[in-house]
């Protein structure tokens, strides 16, 4: 069974075009607030999108390619 379904504390690596990515997995910002489980990525009009990494909290990695801007994706580990 699976004790951090949310992933959080994974961290991402997006690589594009426009430069590298990073974001980390959370659902705390600061005191007495809370985010859901969202990473959104911003960048500029026309960056392509080559691949996204995920180390997972335990030290596991998956990568996922052919991403598409301004969409939203679930990458779940197996």
């Amino acid at each position: 069974r699976d004790r951090n379904p949310r992933a959080l504390g994974a961290h991402l690596t997006l690589y594009t075009s426009n430069g590298t990515y990073q974001r980390e997995v959370r659902a705390v910002n600061g005191y007495a607030s809370g985010d859901p489980a969202l990473v959104h990525f911003g960048f500029p009009t026309g960056t392509k999108v080559t691949r996204l990494d995920v180390r997972w909290p335990d030290g596991a990695t998956s990568s996922v390619s052919d991403l598409d801007p301004g969409t939203r994706i679930t990458v779940t580990r197996r």
